[in-house]
Formats: structure tokens, C-alpha cells, sequence
């Protein structure tokens, strides 16, 4: 997986490289996961737990992409990080995922980009015991 997730991000000159995995996929592998997912009128989806981001990025202190990050858990908080209007297009799913991305990379001065991985383990966050069951059910299976 995650040679698959460096590959990808060399593939691209991005400054971020945020994974995600669509909703049917995550509910096709993990059906009991209770993930939270972010609508957008064209998609949805929820996080993968990695993505690279330049280290430039990283070391410049007034950078807004530290509060999104510390707002993880709610995607309507990172909506309101980036803008009311943002959030009003979320909240009424009027805004296509391409579009949220093409604003929401300019607010922050990144050159970035969403993909979506196959790997929809990467997704199952095992910080509640019911995920932590889940994995420790599902990764010994050894067919990835």
C-alpha cells in the first residue's frame, strides 16, 4: 500500500496529495466501519489515513492547512476553515468534488490533488475497539 501511495505522488507535481476512498468501496469492504463521509454532489468519500505533503509546506508556520488538519473528524469544520461559502455549497451538495478542490488548494496556496485508493484498509481508523476488532479480524487474511 504504501509503495502504491508513493508511486502515485511521483506520478504528480503536487504540493499535497490527499487519499480518499469512495463510499461504496469502503462499505463494500467494511459494511460495519460507521466511517464519516464527505458528500459532494458528485461523490463521496472519506479519508484515507495518509497523504504526503511537501516538506516546504509542512515548515511554514502561517500555514492554514494546520487547522484543517486539527479538525480531521469533521468535514463541515473544515469546511468553515475554508470559507462560508464552501460550507454552504457542502451543506447543500452543490459543489462537485473537482470544483471543492480547485478552492480549496488556492485557499490554502497548495498545488494539490485528491486520489482515491483501491486500498480501502487504509481508511479504517482503529482509535474505537469495535475498528480495532474489525482489523485485527480482517488483515490476517492475507488476500491484498
Amino acid at each position: 500500500m504504501v509503495d502504491w501511495v508513493i508511486a502515485q505522488s511521483q506520478q504528480a507535481d503536487v504540493d499535497l496529495n490527499y487519499f480518499t476512498i469512495s463510499r461504496q468501496a469502503m462499505e463494500k469492504r467494511y459494511p460495519e466501519s460507521r466511517r464519516t463521509y464527505t458528500r459532494f454532489q458528485d461523490e463521496q468519500l472519506c479519508s484515507a489515513d495518509i497523504f504526503l505533503i511537501r516538506t516546504a509546506k509542512v515548515l511554514n508556520p502561517n500555514a492554514r492547512w494546520r487547522d484543517l488538519l486539527a479538525a480531521r473528524k469533521s468535514p463541515l469544520k473544515q469546511a468553515a476553515i475554508l470559507g462560508f461559502d464552501v460550507l454552504l455549497l457542502m451543506l447543500l451538495r452543490r459543489i462537485k468534488l473537482q470544483k471543492a478542490v480547485t478552492i480549496i488548494t488556492r485557499r490554502l496556496d497548495l498545488n494539490g490533488r485528491v486520489s482515491f485508493t483501491p486500498f480501502p484498509e487504509m481508511g479504517m481508523d482503529v482509535d474505537k475497539d469495535f475498528q480495532l476488532e474489525i482489523m485485527r479480524k480482517d488483515l490476517p487474511r492475507g488476500d491484498r
